[in-house]
């Protein structure tokens, strides 16, 4: 589905793709199919999760790609903020039926990048000072549902986004 959301997100270098994450390592799943999201990028966002080992809980979710925007922009910088195992891939023929088998054609090896934060420092050469801006992209559409809200990992990332986007970094 094509939105006018994607332009933005290039915008920001994020790029959203029509795939959905196939998680195949024990490791990384619970028994009832619910992923486990251990892989986390060195972010101020996610530096809480990783000193306590701690989890995020996520249903299906798709990838969320860097990709620097066009032209380069040297205010605006971003990383991933947390990824699947190196066991999974991102499959592009999830809507056919049967076992997703991974297609070196049209997948991607992973880990794929499940969430991306973006910063861009504003520039003012009149001397006053601009704020610039801050997003995150998660490709989880129930990461903060009712159902996994409650897990320790899932509401810290909650208030740990808030806080980074506030400018509030000395909460997180």
């Amino acid at each position: 589905v094509e939105t006018n959301l994607f332009p933005l997100l290039a915008d920001w270098g994020i790029r959203l793709s029509d795939q959905v994450v196939i998680e195949t390592d024990p490791g990384y799943r619970e028994a009832k199919g619910t992923i486990l999201i251990r892989n986390f990028g060195q972010h101020p966002i996610t530096e809480s999760l990783i000193q306590n080992q701690t989890f995020l809980l996520s249903g299906w979710t798709r990838p969320v790609f860097p990709v620097p925007p066009e032209p380069v922009d040297e205010r605006l910088s971003f990383i991933p903020l947390f990824a699947s195992s190196a066991n999974s891939w991102s499959e592009s023929a999830y809507q056919m039926a049967g076992t997703p088998e991974f297609d070196p054609q049209s997948d991607i090896k992973g880990p794929v990048p499940l969430a991306i934060a973006s910063e861009r420092k504003a520039s003012s050469q009149l001397g006053i000072s601009v704020p610039g801006g801050r997003v995150v992209v998660i490709g989880s559409p129930d990461l903060f549902s009712n159902q996994n809200i409650a897990s320790l990992g899932n509401v810290s990332l909650f208030f740990n986004i808030l806080n980074w986007i506030l400018d509030r970094d000395r909460l997180l």
